[in-house]
C-alpha cells in the first residue's frame, strides 16, 4: 500500500502518489503488474485505474474508467492485466468486466491516456466488455493463436473473438473429492 518498490540491485526506489503530480502512480495500492512484450509495466490499482510506467522519465500515464464501460475501463479497480498477440492490452476489473483496447503509435504528453486509447469497440456484435456470469474473474490467458481462457469459482471459459462468444468450457468433476 506504498506504491511500487523498484530495486536496482543496490537500493529500493519507491514510486508513489503524489496528490499534486498528474505524472505519478494514480493510486498506492497496486493490486496487479503485467510486462507487455514491448517490455513496457502496466500497473494496476485497487480503486484507481491502469498506469503505463515510463522509465525514461520516471513517471506514469494512466487509463481510468469514464462515464461507463462504453467509453473505456470497465471499472477502475483492476484484477488482471494481459496482451494478446497482436498488441491488444485485456484489462478485467473487480466488477468482472473484461476491457481491450490498443495505444495510439505515439503518446501524448498528457497523464490520461483514456480518451486517446484504442478501444476495441470496433468489432461488430461484441461489446468492448463482456460479462462471465457467476463469481469474479479471477484469471486470463491468451495464447499464441488468439484466444483467450478466463477462470473463476465458476469454471474456465474461451472467449473466441473468431465466432464473437464466450462459451464454457466442461471440466470433468467425475472422481474428484473436495477436501
Amino acid at each position: 500500500k506504498d506504491g511500487l518498490n523498484r530495486y536496482d540491485g543496490f537500493e529500493f526506489k519507491v514510486l508513489a502518489n503524489e496528490p499534486f503530480d498528474p505524472w505519478s502512480l494514480s493510486e498506492n495500492t497496486v493490486t496487479v503488474l503485467f510486462e507487455d512484450s514491448k517490455g513496457r509495466l502496466w500497473a494496476g490499482t485497487q480503486n484507481n485505474g491502469l498506469n503505463l510506467y515510463d522509465a525514461k522519465k520516471q513517471r506514469f500515464w494512466h487509463v481510468f474508467r469514464q462515464n461507463g464501460p462504453e467509453s473505456g475501463l470497465a471499472d477502475n479497480a483492476i484484477t488482471t492485466i494481459t496482451e494478446d498477440p497482436s498488441g491488444a492490452i485485456w484489462v478485467i476489473s473487480k466488477n468482472q468486466l473484461l476491457s481491450s483496447f490498443r495505444l495510439p503509435d505515439n503518446l501524448p504528453d498528457q497523464s490520461d491516456l483514456s480518451k486517446v486509447v484504442q478501444w476495441q469497440a470496433h468489432v461488430p456484435d461484441l461489446p468492448i466488455t463482456a460479462r462471465v456470469d457467476y463469481t469474479k474473474v479471477s484469471c486470463a490467458y491468451v495464447t499464441s493463436d488468439n484466444r483467450m481462457y478466463l477462470g473463476n469459482r465458476g469454471g474456465l471459459y474461451e472467449l473466441d473473438w473468431k465466432n464473437k462468444q464466450i462459451t464454457p468450457i466442461p471440466i470433468p468433476t467425475e472422481g474428484l473429492q473436495t477436501p
